[in-house]
């Protein structure tokens, strides 16, 4: 009996016992996320299938408001009552430099905003009164009277901005796909999932805010010139382009569901029916709005585009984000394309790229039990490597019979045994197939004794045997226990400094039957604990050396003269810093107003962990009318150790 998705299927114990009256050999199941796990006999990681192109690759579009540091902002993210009543807010903290950056935080009532943020006089006032865990009406509350509902912001821009700015985003790459693929016949889908149906399509059928937005958006976007051929490929009317696939009540009304229910099935077995439609260009629809999570089974190939417009709060978990869209992508006649360059899985998000990427991580390590950046036994268990050993062997009488004839008939010896006279030992050469006493045939030479089948069988030599071995369970247990007593790894597996300065010093101290696979087991251990930098791509540049001003006179006399270690004493004129302060502040750039910054990065799942790499940024102005703004003078007086009237006269002589 074969079970796919057996947590599905077997997970009663009414199914367990309809399955037994088959009688079955054996019962072989299929899937990736186990409940039950018997007799594990092969495992397919995410890692694994991500590292071994069976998946697409995944880029995260990340949306945020950046600069927005002039409110008060309180986010709540979740509150508990467990051990006493706190809720995790996120709060604009100011750090030691006087950064802001937007920080997540607990509270307990009675902690001060103003405290936590590092003093900032924006949430004086803001001390918690109260905590609310109650299900479906969760909020937080403070002394200044204000209320904030989990999920929900003060101070924050209209959320409604972020989620067009999504939509925006995520219909401007699916173009851009569609103009790549269209001549490889490649149908391009993008995926939206929603917090609530009504704000999709109403009860009556009219439009909700989504759908507004999308089609405001669609409308704007497909009529730019580079999209002519787009124009020309699909339909013109923008109500055919999308379209959502909800539950209904008796009534036929469409309802939100948690994807679990009896109501989620039906819809789920309408996306079925649908699932090669969707795949052909004869097809309309290209962008497909969702309430749940979809049930496992459900997945297109040619979803290459997850745009997520739900709450933060919502259980709705990375895996599920990326998860409906990661089978690699079909063309017209169903052939699968492998093309790493195509197969790419945008994620439209509303939180940052290490924010997806560490939640992604961890929600891996807990439902596979996959842990990154360790050492595992799973790494060395079932290794292959060719192990080489002497052997001490004695010449044969066939060996020395061989060796015998292939010197006469080569014309080194005669019938005696003699050497020729112009023949030197080393100059000797026997077959492949005798190499391994040719030292001893050397030897015998040397001494001037005629090479014969008596003087040579029963001699030993020493021969060098390449033998494949498999690291066994006790042996990777072994490997691991000796790591740990050097200091190499803690009790975890966790990898240490000493283990990666061994590894660069080459020095790592391996048991010495490893010695002859040390490169495999050095390059085993390094991707273990390898995390790829993270950096911004797209503002990446070529520097090249120009070695004519590296040599010339003039730039070696000025290295002579700066190479060596200086230390200064500098004497400050305030009357000079007020003139070159002034004249700094008038030539400053304009300070820009809050802004919704869009980034698009690839998230890189490898053994060392999840990791992302940023190649794209857009950013937006947002107009935001400010009620009460800081004193910056007292602001600026403390972080330069300045008097406020030095600072005042500054601001004033400098006109801005």
């Amino acid at each position: 009996v074969i079970i796919d998705e057996p947590q599905s299927v077997d997970n009663t114990p009414k199914a367990k016992e309809a399955i037994a009256t088959l009688n079955p050999l054996c019962v072989l199941r299929y899937s990736a996320t186990h409940r039950e796990k018997i007799n594990l006999l092969y495992r397919l990681t995410p890692v694994d299938a991500y590292q071994m192109g069976l998946v697409k690759q995944i880029a995260v579009s990340s949306n945020q408001v950046a600069g927005g540091f002039n409110q008060a902002y309180v986010r709540l993210l979740s509150v508990s009552n467990d051990k006493g009543f706190k809720a995790r807010v996120e709060l604009d903290v100011k750090g030691k430099t006087g950064a802001v950056t937007r920080k997540a935080m607990t509270v307990k009532p009675g902690d001060d905003l103003f405290l936590l943020s590092g003093g900032r006089e924006l949430y004086e006032g803001y001390t918690v009164t109260g905590i609310d865990c109650t299900p479906d009406f969760e909020h937080i509350e403070f002394g200044n009277t204000q209320e904030v509902n989990l999920g929900k912001a003060i101070g924050d821009v209209d959320e409604n901005i972020v989620k067009k700015a999504q939509i925006r985003r995520t219909i401007e790459t699916h173009l851009d796909k569609e103009l790549r693929y269209l001549d490889k016949g490649i149908k391009v889908l993008s995926l939206f999932f929603i917090d609530k149906v009504d704000k999709y399509r109403h009860e009556d059928g009219t439009p909700g805010i989504y759908a507004t937005m999308f089609e405001e958006c669609y409308q704007e976007l497909i009529a730019k010139p580079k999209y002519a051929l787009l124009r020309e490929r699909f339909t013109t009317d923008v109500s055919k382009v999308h379209n959502g696939y909800f539950s209904q009540d008796k009534k036929g009304r469409l309802k939100d569901t948690k994807g679990d229910t009896q109501a989620d099935d039906d819809t789920y077995n309408t996306i079925m029916r649908d699932k090669e439609w969707l795949l052909s260009f004869e097809c309309p629809l290209r962008f497909i709005f969702s309430h749940s999570a979809l049930r496992e089974g459900w997945d297109n190939p040619n979803v290459f585009q997850v745009c997520t417009l739900i709450e933060q709060k919502s259980t709705f978990t990375c895996r599920q984000k990326v998860g409906r869209g990661l089978r690699l992508c079909v063309n017209q006649d169903g052939e699968r394309i492998e093309d790493k360059n195509i197969n790419v899985l945008h994620v439209m998000a509303n939180e940052s790229f290490s924010e997806f990427a560490s939640t992604l991580q961890k929600e891996i390590e807990d439902e596979t039990g996959v842990k990154f950046g360790v050492l595992q036994l799973s790494l060395f268990s079932g290794m292959v490597y060719e192990a080489r050993r002497d052997v001490e062997k004695q010449v044969t009488t066939e060996q020395a019979q061989a060796v015998v004839e292939a010197l006469t008939t080569a014309g080194v010896i005669d019938e005696a045994g003699q050497v020729a006279a112009a023949i030197k030992p080393r100059e000797i050469e026997l077959p492949k197939a005798l190499e391994p006493v040719k030292e001893v045939v050397q030897e015998i030479v040397e001494k001037a004794q005629p090479v014969a089948v008596e003087s040579l069988a029963g001699t030993t030599y020493t021969e060098t045997v390449v033998e494949e071995h498999t690291v066994t369970h006790e042996e990777a247990t072994e490997l691991l226990e000796h790591f740990e007593q050097k200091g190499y790894i803690t009790s975890t597996g966790k990898v240490k400094d000493t283990m990666k300065n061994a590894l660069k010093n080459g020095t790592l101290d391996l048991p010495k039957k490893y010695e002859a696979a040390r490169e495999r087991f050095e390059q085993i251990i390094a991707n273990a604990d390898r995390k790829p930098p993270v950096r911004d791509a797209s503002r990446d540049v070529v520097v090249r050396l120009n070695k004519q001003v590296m040599l010339s006179p003039e730039f070696l006399e000025l290295w002579s003269k700066i190479k060596q270690k200086t230390a200064y004493r500098v004497s400050i004129d305030t009357e000079q810093l007020v003139k070159n302060c002034v004249k700094a502040f008038q030539e400053m750039p304009h300070i820009p107003k809050t802004r919704l910054v869009s980034q698009t990065a690839d998230i890189h799942i490898q053994q060392s962990g999840i990791s992302h790499m940023e190649r794209e940024m857009r950013t937006m102005e947002i107009a935001n009318d400010y009620q009460a703004l800081p004193d910056i003078i007292t602001a600026i007086s403390d972080e330069t150790l300045l008097t406020p009237a030095t600072v005042n006269r500054i601001l004033v002589e400098s006109g801005r």
